[in-house]
């Protein structure tokens, strides 16, 4: 390859890196504003709705793991929730050194209102795009994801640096 065709592939991978991370920001920004007419936000919808789904293994651990954070974010936020009336942390039933988060009756309703609420969002935000748009979306996210749990960014940063080393010298 030549400078003019390195030049020209980052730049297009540069462009489709930035057109990814506006459309995620975009979404999530438009994401928060609807959960906001609920009175929640995305953290806060999120750890009820893993509460919701996990039923009686709504352990903080748990409900971490299926978010993707750590179990000290999920903490702080059920004690929010406890402390706003929409969820109760009780002794499991087995092993009362842990604790269980269950939706509260006002928490129960205020999930499902807001689950119909961001349903209706993904349908309106993904209905220009036909259903072969949407595979192949599926299917290349899905590839960039588990690319980039792969990718050893300390390898490709020494790298980096390496070869801007040795354009100095040259």
């Amino acid at each position: 390859m030549n400078d003019k065709t390195d030049a020209s592939a980052d730049a297009l991978a540069s462009s489709t890196w930035l057109a990814v991370v506006r459309a995620y920001q975009t979404c999530n920004r438009r994401y928060e504003e609807l959960l906001a007419l609920h009175g929640l936000s995305a953290a806060q919808f999120d750890t009820m709705d893993a509460v919701h789904r996990l039923g009686a293994d709504a352990l903080p651990k748990r409900i971490a793991e299926t978010l993707l954070v750590t179990r000290g974010n999920v903490t702080g936020l059920l004690r929010r929730l406890e402390k706003a009336g929409l969820l109760r942390l009780q002794a499991h039933e087995s092993d009362g050194r842990s604790r269980v988060a269950r939706l509260t009756e006002v928490g129960r309703r205020l999930h499902r209102e807001a689950l119909r609420s961001t349903r209706a969002f993904v349908r309106a935000q993904l209905a220009p795009f036909s259903r072969e748009d949407l595979d192949q979306t599926h299917a290349t996210m899905n590839t960039m994801h588990f690319h980039l749990l792969g990718l050893d960014v300390a390898a490709i940063h020494q790298a980096a640096q390496q070869a801007h080393e040795k354009e100095s010298w040259t």
